[in-house]
């Protein structure tokens, strides 16, 4: 930017004639500043020194287009090369989700019961010539629409305690006992948190039939992929 338009703006500017060097105080003290130009530094090198120089204008603003859309190639470039690096280190960089495949349709069940077959189905049967695959985790997928209704159903009852205890503050009645609300949050909290503990331990009957399976390493991964097909 400063090559293309920057030295050229900057030379007219300090070439130009419309700011007057003043020395005596006295005319200094009756010029006025909405009319004329007094030459210092600041003025000498902006666009009000050039301003009779309507030629140098006319190009300085075609070099700040040229150096706008200069500039519009050169960030889409730069948007370019970064994504392809991100794609490169993706490449290279190595993280579970790489060592880790889905197995859909299995059959619904207890989910403890369920981790513990495919640990040991996929232990003894995923890799070929009876080798062991060493299985690192296994997560399965649940239902979880019953913990989501729960956590709304807190939230609108905690709303609606913070209501009332505010109108109860301001002097008027309260149409409902923030005791009994305040009992019903603590029954659903805990429902909730026996459901959350069921899912953390796989011990819910909620299963949907997926699981993800992660391995040790990338080489268990490829050689029990085309032991799969």
């Amino acid at each position: 930017m400063f090559l293309i338009s920057g030295v050229f703006n900057l030379v007219t500017n300090l070439r130009g004639d419309f700011c007057v060097p003043i020395s005596n105080k006295i005319v200094a003290a009756n010029l006025s500043d909405s009319e004329d130009c007094l030459w210092n530094l600041s003025n000498a090198i902006s666009l009000a020194n050039k301003i009779k120089d309507q030629r140098a204008i006319e190009i300085q603003q075609w070099l700040n287009l040229i150096t706008v859309i200069a500039l519009t190639i050169y960030f889409q470039y730069f948007r370019h090369k970064q994504r392809a690096l991100t794609v490169e280190l993706d490449e290279h960089t190595i993280l579970p989700s790489d060592f880790t495949f889905l197995v859909s349709n299995i059959p619904t069940g207890n989910g403890q019961q369920t981790e513990e077959e495919l640990k040991y189905f996929f232990k003894t049967h995923g890799l070929p010539c009876k080798r062991e695959l060493n299985i690192q985790r296994i997560v399965l997928t649940y239902d979880v629409s019953e913990k989501i209704m729960l956590e709304r159903e807190i939230e609108m009852l905690t709303m609606k305690k913070l209501e009332y205890q505010t109108k109860k503050e301001n002097g008027a009645m309260a149409l409902v006992d923030n005791k009994s609300l305040h009992k019903k949050i603590r029954s659903l909290e805990a429902k909730l948190k026996r459901l959350t503990e069921q899912f953390a331990k796989n011990a819910s009957d909620h299963f949907l039939g997926t699981a993800f399976i992660t391995v040790n390493t990338q080489q268990g991964l490829m050689l029990f992929q085309p032991n799969v097909n």
